[in-house]
C-alpha cells in the first residue's frame, strides 16, 4: 500500500470541495490510499467550512438555528469513491515504519500533474507544455508515502493532464451528501 497525505485546504465549502476533489483524483490516479488531513488539534481533523455568519443568528431565529456544530467538508457529502484514513489512522499504521516520504515542493494551484511518464514525442510533449501553461509538472513519485501539505487549491479540469478512462466517473463520485440534494429539489420546485 502507498499512501497520499493531503492537506485539505481548508477555507469555504466550495474551496474546500474543489481542494477534495483533487485529493480524490490524486489518490485514484496514483493508487494512493488518501489520508486526509488538517489543523485542528493533535489528531489533525479537518477545519470546520468558513463562511457564513455563524456568529450572527437574529433573535427571532435562536429557536430555529443552532450553530454550535459546524460541518467539514466531509460532513457535506457522501461518502468518497476512494478509500481514505484519517491522520491519527495514518499514524497509527506508520509509527515505528521508516516509509520513505516524498512531499510536493509547490502549490497545487502553480502546478499540473501528469499520470504516465512526461512525453517526449513532438505532439504529447507540445500538448503539455500547453496544459501546464508554465506551471510546475507534478508526477507520481516512486516513494511510499507522498505528502502535499502546501496549499492544496485549484480546480482538477486545470490540473490533471490526460487523464485515465474512469477519471471522470470517479470525480462524479465526489457529491454533496444525498439528504442536501433531496432537500435542494424539493426547494427548487
Amino acid at each position: 500500500m502507498r499512501y497520499l497525505v493531503y492537506k485539505n485546504y481548508e477555507s469555504g465549502f466550495n474551496n474546500d470541495l474543489m481542494s477534495l476533489e483533487l485529493a480524490v483524483g490524486l489518490s485514484w490516479m496514483t493508487g494512493r490510499q488518501l489520508v486526509l488531513y488538517g489543523t485542528e488539534g493533535v489528531e489533525r481533523q479537518l477545519h470546520s467550512c468558513r463562511g457564513g455568519r455563524y456568529d450572527h443568528i437574529p433573535e427571532s431565529r435562536r429557536g430555529i438555528v443552532d450553530n454550535r456544530q459546524r460541518a467539514t467538508v466531509l460532513d457535506l457529502v457522501d461518502d468518497l469513491p476512494v478509500p481514505f484514513l484519517g491522520f491519527s489512522e495514518f499514524e497509527e499504521i506508520s509509527r515505528g515504519l521508516d516509509w520513505k516520504t516524498a512531499v510536493c515542493p509547490t502549490h497545487l494551484h502553480e502546478s499540473c500533474f501528469c499520470s504516465t511518464d512526461i512525453p517526449t514525442d513532438s505532439a504529447a510533449g507540445e500538448r503539455l507544455t500547453q496544459f501546464s501553461d508554465g506551471r510546475s509538472i507534478l508526477v507520481d513519485p516512486p516513494e511510499k508515502v507522498l505528502h502535499l501539505d502546501r496549499i492544496n487549491f485549484g480546480y482538477y479540469s486545470r490540473f490533471f493532464f490526460d487523464p485515465p478512462p474512469g477519471f471522470h466517473r470517479i470525480m462524479e463520485g465526489v457529491e454533496i451528501a444525498r439528504e442536501y440534494r433531496e432537500f435542494a429539489a424539493r426547494v427548487a420546485l
